[in-house]
């Protein structure tokens, strides 16, 4: 069968569309074949326009670019290269509510009414992904207290050795944004997102200084975007009180006073608060 035309249109009136055109064949199958899709042959082309993958109020992406889908053996493949059109992505803060490890989703049984695991079932079983995603001009990215452009291209992986689970592997960097920190807006001056496993967990490689300073002062961010560590960071080194100093007061510190107390109260969110992150890393 020649496929001509085939097209698969986003929700909404901007949600885009896919359009696809190709090949597919059948042919008996063997005794042996696994499943009924091993006598199926299948090679399409599919180009995305604006399509809007997901629209989550945290989660929004739509791409555009080219796949080829190919099927053989009863296992498909995905290759090709996808830009993000536009893309907002909104991190978790420590207080948004999660399930525990030990919470397993089940589900009844029709037949029996028992509960089971809740398994995700295809006769293609897990199929072999690897695309790269490329971010295009407008991809956002917001929460634990950053705001920035991202920019750069990461391969998306999903297949058999990840068990199906989305995992991507490449570096992406920031464009401008901004950090907060100890009730400061910093100028993000340097920033790397290091993907190497699950999508939704880089590593964090970030300097954000006050601006408008004489002296360099600010936080570097590193860890992970589920687990980061904030450190105080000066050029020129210096104590890490007068770091503190220059960060909330804007200059060296003075003896005594209402600046005690500022200082107190920005010591005291950096031992405790939102910061699991900077006790662990600050160095004493």
């Amino acid at each position: 069968m020649v496929l001509e035309t085939f097209e698969l249109h986003g929700s909404g009136a901007q949600g885009g569309q896919l359009s696809a055109k190709g090949l597919i064949r059948w042919q008996p199958a063997a005794s042996s074949a696994r499943s009924a899709l091993d006598g199926v042959e299948m090679n399409l082309q599919m180009q995305a326009s604006g399509l809007r993958i997901t629209n989550r109020a945290d989660r929004r992406l739509s791409v555009s670019g080219e796949v080829s889908a190919r099927l053989e053996h009863g296992r498909m493949q995905l290759r090709g290269t996808l830009e993000a059109d536009s893309a907002l992505f909104i991190l978790a803060d420590d207080s948004t509510p999660t399930l525990g490890k030990d919470v397993v989703l089940l589900k009844a049984s029709p037949s029996t009414g028992t509960r089971q695991r809740t398994e995700a079932m295809s006769i293609m079983g897990l199929p072999d992904v690897q695309v790269w995603l490329r971010l295009g001009p407008d991809f956002q990215l917001r929460g634990q207290g950053m705001q920035t452009r991202l920019a750069g291209e990461v391969l998306l992986v999903s297949n058999e050795a990840s068990a199906g689970k989305p995992r991507l592997t490449g570096e992406v960097r920031t464009e401008g944004g901004r950090y907060r920190a100890y009730g400061q807006q910093l100028d993000i001056e340097q920033g790397l997102l290091r993907f190497g496993g699950p999508y939704d967990n880089p590593a964090l490689d970030i300097l954000a200084l006050r601006p408008n300073l004489a002296q360099r002062v600010g936080v570097r961010v590193t860890g992970t975007a589920m687990a980061p560590g904030i450190r105080l960071y000066a050029d020129p080194d210096m104590p890490d009180a007068d770091k503190l100093a220059w960060l909330v007061l804007g200059r060296s510190p003075a003896a005594g006073g209402a600046e005690s107390a500022v200082l107190q109260q920005a010591a005291l969110a950096l031992l405790g608060g939102n910061g699991k992150g900077l006790g662990k890393d600050r160095k004493s």
